[in-house]
This record gives C-alpha cells, sequence and structure tokens, in this order.
C-alpha cells in the first residue's frame, strides 16, 4: 500500500501539493471522458426552429339582407423541425482548460528554479517557447501588437526564477510556487485591464492551442512503454517471479498489444481499414498516463541528480499529463478533428514506436532473467547490453520517417486544428469575414476537415449564403459524418426549394444513424412538405418514441391531424398527453380550439415571452391567444400584444399585433378605437388589403354600406371571389347598382364555384325592374329584392310586396324590416301596427326571432315604454350583429326613467360599442348635446365624420358644431355636403350657419 500512495510518505505541504495536483489530474480525465461524450455538441448546440402555417379561423358571424357574412383571421399551426446553430463558442470551457494549462506551466517554472544552472537555462528556453506559442503579441497589450510584450513577461518570470536559482536558494517548493502564482495573477490583471481585444483569454485559449500538442508529443515519448512496462509488472510479480511460461506469457501479451496498435496505425495511415473494434487512442494516452504516476518514479532512478522524484519530478510528471490531457479535452468540447487527429497520430505512433523499441531494448536485456527468480520489473532501468536511451532514440527516428513519409501531413493536422480555433475567436466576436478567411486556411491545410467545414457551411448558412453553405457541409460529410451535418445540409436544401435533396441527404444519414429521432422527426417535416401524409406520421410517431423532446414530434402530429381535419384524432392525443412547457404544442391546440370555435381552458402563460423580441412562436401564441379570447373580459394577451408592440425589436410584426389590438378592442366592445386603430393601420400599412376587408365586415355590420363598399373594392384588388362578392352586397345596398353589375359579370366566368349560385340569384334581382316582376320571384329571392330596395321603395309597393310573404320567417323578417322602415319616417302608429301583425308569429328560428325582437326594443324606445325596457333592454336576445346596440338600448331604458347620469354613461358607451351604427349615434349624440356632455360627444363625433360615414352623420356634426359655435369647423363640413341633400335642408342649416356667422 505504501508504493500504491507513495505520497504519503512526504513531509508536508508536498503531499498536500501533490495531492491537489493528483486532484486536478482526475478532474482532467472526467473533463476529457465528459468532452468526448459530447464532442460537437459542445460548440454546436440543438435548436428547434418553427415554421408557422397561417389557417383561416372564424372570428364572427352576421348576416345583412339575408346574406351571411363570415370574418375571419389567421390563426397558426408550429411545424418544429431541428436545426443545429452556427458556432457557439464557450468561453467557460476555454478559461478552465486555459486555467488548467497555467496552473501546470506554473508547477514547471517552479521546478526548473531547482534545476543545475545549465539545466535551468535549457528549462527556461522551454519556457519562452511557452510564452512564444501562446501568441501575447495578438492581445494589444498596452496598444502594441510586436513582441515586445513576450520579451517582457519572459524577463519578469526568468528574473523570477534566476533569482530562485542562484541567490534564494534556501526557498521552499511552496514559497516559490505561490510566488509564480502572485505573478500570474498580476499577469491575468494586467492582460485584462490592458489588452486591445474584447476576449483576451480566449484568444490565449485557442491561439496558444498548440502549445499541449508539442507538450503531448514529449510526454508520449515518456509514457509510451508504460503498457508494455505494466505487463513486466505483471510476470514480475511475486506470485509469477521465475516463472517458466513469464516470458511466453510477456511477451505474447505484448505483441497482441502492438498488432492491436499497428492496426490502428494503418488505419491512421490510410494503408487498410478492417471491420474490427478498434483500440481508443484516448484510452491508450488516459492508461499510460494513469500508469505512468507510479511508473515515471522507477524512470527519474536515471537522472535523480537532475530531477528527484520526490516530489520534483512527480509534480512535472502530473503537471505534463494535465497540459496534454487537457488539450485533448478542449479539442473534443470544440469538435476540433484537427487538433484531435493530430492527437491521435502521436498517440498511436508514441506508442507503437516506444512500446515497439522497449519490448526489443527488455528481450535484449532481460530474455535470460525470466526464468530466475528475479523480479524484471525493478531492474528494467539497469540494463547489461543495450542503454535505455535507444528506446526514445530510436522512436524518434522513426517518427520523423513517417512524419516525412506523410509529406508533413500530421503538421497540416496541427494547422488545420489552430486555424479552427482562431476562426472560432473571430465568430465569437462577429468579425465573420476574418472568421470565414481562418476557417478557409484549416480547410486549405485539411480538405476533408469535419469542423472547419461545418463552421463555413454554418456561417455561410446564418448570414443567407445558401451555395455555399451547401458546398461546405457536402465537404464536412466527406471524412466524419454526423448528424449535424446531414441535418444542416439537409435544412439547407430545404430552405432553397431542392426538398428532394434534402430527402435524399436526411435519408442516407438515418442510414448512417438508425433510431436517431431528430433525423425521424426532419424527414417527418419533408415528407409532409411532399404531400405524404401517411409516411410523415410515421416518422414522427417513430421519432416520438426515440426523442428526448417527445413533445416536438407529439405537437408535429397533432399539427398534421388538423391538417387533414382529424379533429377527434388529435383532440385524443391532447387529451392523453400534455406538454404544457411546449409552446409549439401549446399554439397547436389553440389553434385546433381556434378552428372550432372551442374557448380553451389553459390560461395565458406569460412565461413562453420572457424576452421582449419575439420570435415566430412567441408571436404565433400572442396571435393564437388573442384570437381565443377576443370576447373575454380579459386584458392580459391584449396588455402584451400593446406592450410588444412598441419595440422597436418587434418592427416586422408590428402591423398585425396592431391589427390583433383592435380586433381585441372591437369583439370585447370597444368599437370606436378598434376602427378608428384599424383605418390609421390601413392607410399605412404593407398589407392594407387584409385590414379592408376587415374594416369592410365592421362597416357592414354597422349599416356603412358606402363606406363597407369602399374598403371591399380596396381588399378586392387581391382577386378573392368572396371579397368581390362582398363588394357586390356592399354597393348595392349603398345604391351603386352599376358598380355591382359591373363585378357581378366578371365574377360570373369565376373558377370558384361556390359563389356562382350567389351571383346568379343576384344578378336575377337586380334584373327585376318593378314591383310587379318582383312578385314573380321565388319567395327567398323576393324577400331579399324586399329588402335591398326597402330604403328607395314606395310606400305602396313596399305593402304590397309584404304582403305577399306566406312563410313565417319571412313575414317576421319582412315585417321586422318595415316597421323599422316606418319607425326612420316617424310613423310611430304604423309601426307599432306592423309589429302587431308579427308578434304572434311562433316556432321562428333564432334568427328570425333576434330581428323581431331588435325591432321591438326600437319601438319601445320610440314609445317611450319605461317599463318594457328597464325589464327587457338587458336581457332580451339579440342577433350578433345588433348586440352591439345593447348600450344604447340601456341607455334609452334610463333616458325614459329620467335618470340623466345614467342615461349619459350608457350613451357615451353606445357610441364606443357601436359607433357607426347612424340611428344610435345621432340619438346619442343629439342627447349628450343637450345633457351638458357636447364636448366629449364632440370628440367621438368629430374622429367619425373623418370616416365619411352617412350625410345624416355628417348633418349630425355639422348641426354640434353650430351649437358648439365651431364656425370653421361648420363652415367645412357645410362646404363638403353640398349636393347630398335637398334644397329645403340646405336652406336651414345654411340660415343657421348665417347666424352663427353674424354673432
Amino acid at each position: 500500500m505504501n508504493s500504491l500512495y507513495f505520497w504519503k510518505t512526504w513531509n508536508s505541504p508536498y503531499k498536500q501539493i501533490y495531492i491537489f495536483l493528483l486532484s486536478v489530474f482526475v478532474f482532467v480525465l472526467v473533463a476529457l471522458g465528459y468532452s468526448s461524450y459530447k464532442g460537437i455538441e459542445g460548440v454546436v448546440k440543438w435548436e428547434v426552429e418553427t415554421e408557422l402555417e397561417p389557417v383561416k379561423v372564424v372570428i364572427d358571424n352576421f348576416a345583412k339582407n339575408l346574406f351571411n357574412f363570415t370574418v375571419e383571421s389567421e390563426s397558426f399551426y408550429a411545424l418544429d423541425k431541428f436545426v443545429t446553430t452556427e458556432i457557439q463558442v464557450n468561453t467557460t470551457y476555454a478559461y478552465i482548460y486555459l486555467a488548467l494549462v497555467i496552473i501546470a506551466v506554473i508547477f514547471i517554472i517552479t521546478t526548473l528554479s531547482f534545476l543545475d544552472l545549465y539545466w535551468f537555462m535549457g528549462g527556461m528556453l522551454l519556457f519562452l517557447f511557452f510564452l512564444f506559442s501562446m501568441k501575447i503579441e495578438l492581445l494589444g497589450l498596452f496598444g502594441r501588437i510586436d513582441g515586445i510584450p513576450m520579451v517582457v513577461v519572459f524577463l519578469v518570470y526568468g528574473s523570477l526564477s534566476f533569482v530562485f536559482n542562484s541567490y534564494y536558494k534556501s526557498a521552499s517548493y511552496l514559497i516559490r510556487l505561490v510566488s509564480f502564482l502572485v505573478l500570474t495573477i498580476c499577469l491575468a490583471f494586467v492582460i485584462y485591464k490592458c489588452s486591445s481585444v474584447a476576449t483576451p483569454f480566449l484568444y490565449l485559449a485557442n491561439f496558444g492551442s498548440l502549445f499541449p500538442v508539442w507538450i503531448t508529443l514529449v510526454f508520449i515519448f515518456v509514457i509510451g512503454h508504460d503498457i508494455i512496462k505494466g505487463f513486466l509488472y505483471v510476470v514480475s510479480s511475486t506470485k509469477t517471479v521465475g516463472s517458466k511460461n513469464a516470458i511466453l506469457n510477456f511477451f505474447f501479451a505484448s505483441l497482441l498489444y502492438l498488432i492491436n496498435v499497428l492496426l490502428l496505425f494503418l488505419k491512421k495511415l490510410y494503408i487498410f481499414e478492417l471491420d474490427i473494434v478498434y483500440l481508443n487512442p484516448f484510452l491508450l494516452l488516459v492508461t499510460s498516463s494513469i500508469l505512468g504516476i507510479w511508473m515515471f518514479k522507477k524512470r527519474t532512478e536515471m537522472f535523480s541528480t537532475i530531477l528527484p522524484f520526490a516530489p520534483a519530478g512527480a509534480y512535472v510528471y502530473l503537471s505534463l499529463a494535465i497540459i496534454s490531457l487537457s488539450g485533448a479535452a478542449y479539442a473534443f468540447i470544440n469538435g476540433n478533428i484537427g487538433i484531435i487527429e493530430v492527437y491521435e497520430r502521436i498517440i498511436v505512433y508514441g506508442h507503437l514506436f516506444v512500446g515497439f523499441i522497449f519490448l526489443i531494448y527488455v528481450l535484449i536485456n532481460f530474455l535470460l532473467m525470466f526464468d530466475k527468480k528475479v523480479s524484471i520489473y525493478n531492474i528494467v532501468y539497469q540494463p547489461t547490453k543495450l542503454t535505455f536511451l535507444v528506446v526514445p532514440a530510436i522512436s524518434i527516428a522513426m517518427s520523423i520517417f513517417y512524419f516525412i513519409y506523410q509529406k508533413k501531413y500530421p503538421y497540416q493536422l496541427a494547422l488545420s486544428g489552430y486555424y479552427t480555433y482562431a476562426g472560432d475567436v473571430m465568430t465569437y466576436e462577429g468579425q465573420y469575414p476574418l472568421a470565414f478567411q481562418y476557417y478557409r486556411q484549416a480547410v486549405d491545410n485539411d480538405f476533408p476537415n469535419y469542423r472547419a467545414n461545418y463552421s463555413i457551411a454554418s456561417l455561410a448558412s446564418y448570414i443567407g449564403d445558401k451555395g455555399t453553405a451547401k458546398s461546405f457541409y457536402e465537404n464536412a460529410l466527406s471524412r466524419n459524418r454526423t448528424v449535424q451535418s446531414y441535418i444542416g445540409l439537409s435544412n439547407t436544401y430545404l430552405e432553397s426549394g431542392e426538398l428532394f435533396k434534402a430527402l435524399f441527404r436526411l435519408q442516407e444519414g438515418l442510414k448512417k444513424f438508425p433510431g436517431d429521432g431528430r433525423l425521424q422527426n426532419n424527414l417527418g417535416v419533408l415528407y409532409h412538405k411532399l404531400n405524404l401524409a401517411d409516411s410523415s406520421i410515421h416518422y414522427f410517431l417513430k421519432a416520438k418514441q426515440v426523442l428526448d423532446k417527445k413533445e416536438v414530434a407529439a405537437s408535429n402530429i397533432i399539427y398534421l391531424l388538423a391538417k387533414k381535419n382529424l379533429f377527434d384524432d388529435a383532440d385524443s392525443i391532447i387529451q392523453t398527453e400534455n406538454y404544457p412547457d411546449h409552446i409549439s404544442y401549446v399554439n397547436n391546440k389553440l389553434t385546433i380550439s381556434n378552428q372550432l370555435g372551442k374557448k380553451s381552458t389553459v390560461p395565458f402563460n406569460v412565461s413562453f415571452i420572457k424576452d421582449t423580441i419575439l420570435n415566430a412562436n412567441t408571436y404565433a401564441y400572442l396571435i393564437n391567444s388573442n384570437l381565443n379570447s377576443l370576447k373575454d373580459s380579459s386584458t392580459i394577451v391584449s396588455a402584451k400584444i400593446d406592450e410588444l408592440k412598441q419595440k422597436i425589436s418587434n418592427e416586422n410584426y408590428r402591423e398585425n399585433l396592431t391589427c390583433q389590438s383592435a380586433l381585441k378592442n372591437y369583439y370585447s366592445g370597444n368599437r370606436f378605437d378598434a376602427i378608428q386603430n384599424m383605418i390609421l393601420l390601413n392607410t399605412t400599412a404593407s398589407l392594407s388589403v387584409d385590414y379592408s376587408n376587415i374594416l369592410g365586415y365592421w362597416m357592414l355590420e354597422q349599416e356603412q354600406y358606402l363606406a363597407a363598399s369602399e374598403y371591399f373594392k380596396n381588399a378586392s384588388k387581391c382577386s378573392n371571389s368572396n371579397t368581390q362578392l362582398n363588394y357586390i352586397i356592399s354597393s348595392i345596398a349603398s345604391g351603386q347598382i352599376e358598380d355591382a353589375l359591373f363585378v357581378l359579370n366578371q365574377l360570373k366566368f369565376s373558377p370558384d364555384k361556390s359563389i356562382i349560385g350567389v351571383v346568379d340569384k343576384i344578378l336575377k334581382i337586380l334584373s327585376v325592374k318593378n314591383d310587379t316582376e318582383a312578385m314573380l320571384l321565388a319567395e327567398p329571392e323576393r324577400l331579399q329584392y324586399f329588402l335591398l330596395t326597402l330604403q328607395k321603395a314606395s310606400s305602396d309597393g313596399v305593402e304590397k310586396l309584404n304582403a305577399s310573404f306566406t312563410n313565417d320567417q319571412a313575414k317576421v323578417y319582412a315585417g321586422a324590416a318595415l316597421c323599422r322602415y316606418y319607425m326612420e319616417r316617424n310613423n310611430l302608429s304604423k309601426a307599432n301596427q306592423l309589429f302587431f301583425s308579427i308578434q304572434s308569429i311562433q316556432q321562428l328560428n333564432p334568427y328570425s326571432e333576434g330581428e323581431r325582437n331588435y325591432t321591438l326594443l326600437w319601438l319601445k324606445s320610440e314609445m317611450r315604454d319605461v317599463t318594457f325596457l328597464s325589464e327587457n333592454a338587458r336581457t332580451l336576445k339579440l342577433n350578433s350583429d345588433k348586440e352591439l346596440l345593447r348600450d344604447f338600448f340601456i341607455a334609452r331604458s334610463y333616458d325614459c326613467m329620467g335618470d340623466s347620469a345614467k342615461a349619459s354613461e350608457y350613451y357615451l358607451k353606445s357610441i364606443v360599442s357601436a359607433p357607426y351604427v347612424e340611428n344610435s349615434l345621432i340619438k346619442s349624440i343629439e342627447y349628450l348635446s343637450k345633457h351638458g356632455q357636447q364636448t366629449v360627444a364632440y370628440d367621438y363625433l368629430v374622429e367619425i365624420v373623418q370616416n365619411n360615414p352617412t350625410v345624416k352623420i355628417q348633418l349630425t356634426y355639422l348641426q354640434l358644431c353650430i351649437d358648439m359655435d365651431l364656425v370653421s369647423y361648420a363652415e367645412s363640413m357645410f362646404n363638403s355636403i353640398k349636393g347630398k341633400i335637398s334644397a329645403s335642408e340646405f336652406a336651414e342649416y345654411q340660415n343657421k350657419l348665417t347666424v352663427i356667422q353674424n354673432q
């Protein structure tokens, strides 16, 4: 046990220092295992990229003149695919690696200060080489980009070392170690404060990356034979010493080991490769490093006068091991294939050449002693024939021969790795042109260098250079094939529209990496793009079985089922699986609810939108959530939309977010602000066609037919048949028959068969020249003709047509419309008589019932029936397009009661909820004007009249300006309505205007 834990016999603090170094060594071993397992994922992160697919969802339905209208907006499905990022340099790994190397160098330079003068001077030359390899001049210390800072650092460290070596020889190891440590900390502070580059320590780590490679080259000649020496230890143990089979056991164990290393050597030389499991070069390095902890002690007996093992030799050994292994770990965690390849060659060549020569050395010197009672392991460095120095000498000579044989290829690999590290620094600092230049130099030195090719491809893809990206992704796959490269190349082909090339690359990747869920998921996405739904579902299901992020595949599955209208199947998955933290999954659930017209029970998750910068998924989540809660009283979603649309970073989303705010306002009751904001958006937005369409529906709902036709006319630029049909209906209702006929004749030849029937019906109605011809129409067409021509028809004509209806629904609909016709003309007795004729009709459909209720509320409000209004204004069921007048009828009830405060409150609410409904708006303005609310009424009305409402509303504004003595505004409106009103009306308002002008 004492030989195993030899440091236990050392004095403190040497024992504690060695345990510290041993702990660092163990940490480096763990780091090497972790980094080799993680590989390129240390710098290339997996991300899920979401593609949004819009789908029209119904947000409102209403009817006018027996035409049904459906207001739609876009909800978004989310389709997830896996993507890889451009190189993501992790500075934490870099700083840990640099700290490990510096700690080991501090131990080495501390040890150098104990050596004799000439050995000390030789060691300081090696330290100078270390400083030179760290490229200190690149840091721009104090603005200098030459070698002066490196010389200064060398002189400072050299001076301190010389003092200890020549003048303060009595200083203990601990004092020297602490002195160099403090000096290094001071130097680090100077570098941090005085460097002209942003990340000086990343520069040191990456630009100094070749130093561990050279140390490994030295270290491997120290430990290259330790595995064979381990076999020698086994056969020389007390149980086997002197055995007749000892030489055979040793020889065949060594030969088997060397044959395996030779096969690995031949593979690295690309001479031939067998379909076998090869030794892992880094396993050889780790094994030799661990064995060397004990075996190096035996070796130092040869030069104990120069460097005794306890403790200096032991410290140096562990320091060399830490530098070598940490360099390998850093190469792995960065996926630096160039450096990894160099390490592998150094390890393989070293173990093969040193091991082989050492085996010959043992056989020549100790062959005859194996069957004697002698532990050859204990005397292996006491040769009888051939000195041990021939082992490293011949090994070095063989290594030089193979270096020349390979035409300096290992050196080119090292340069390739070096330039890759340099490119990483530039990538981290955002200096992409320099990064490209360094990476290209890496490729020039080793054309199939996976990491350098991948770096160029990912950066090119990031800046949109798809051609370069494809070329270098292909190069990256030429030697080292990874899932990242297959997916990166496939996604680049996909973004370029080359779907089949993308598909073939993913299929190839799946053959190389069978069962990889990311490849399977992306294959599902591609099959969806190719409209092969069955194959798409198949791969999504397979991906869900193996992915850690099962929610990605699950989200895609419910998306695909919804696309095929298999909502029951999608709902089944939703009921059995829930991924509330995956935004795409939640988005797809919301969109399904929006398509089905269902209210989602999942509350709005604010944590999804932690960042103020929106991405595709968070944007879709806001839209989907808003559409699902348009008629709710909750303002959580709308408040978030209002907050985020103000951010400059969300400029690309601002228009649609503003539209969503308007939708929320409109369907939650604040139609005044909604329309004003939508009109403003419509005049400035690039997508005005969409917003015009929405405004057309809103104006149509509030019976502003002329304004509706103008908005639909603008929206019809997109050649949408339904929008053109809406324009026709609005034009007819506003009296623009010729315009309607022009578009109708075009739509007769529309390929959209769903509207042909409606077009034919409208043409048939418009062809009617008089009431006699109207009587020949079928009852549904006759009713529509009646409704469309009611405002301009004579009393006798409308009475005759009204009496012609036999269907109860038609009777109620026509009677209610005619009743309102008489109310508008202040003929309440006739209106009351007409309503009485339809009041007793039973078994009406909900729509006819709603029309009758609406007419009844108007009639009772005109008759000032306070009892009826107080009991029914809030509760009587109305159709959706009439529901916006609820506040007006409540105001009328308070008006009839004489409660002016409440009446004023609800009249104001009525203006907000139904700002363009002519009759209610005029009565609301008149009441407010008479009850001390002229200014408030004016503020609303002035905004409304700017949007070209009906002449009656314009006259109301004119009267209000006259009442408020706003002469210039009154004159402006008076001039704008010339020709729109009768001569008597014109004269009346002219007289009123003259009066206030003369005051």
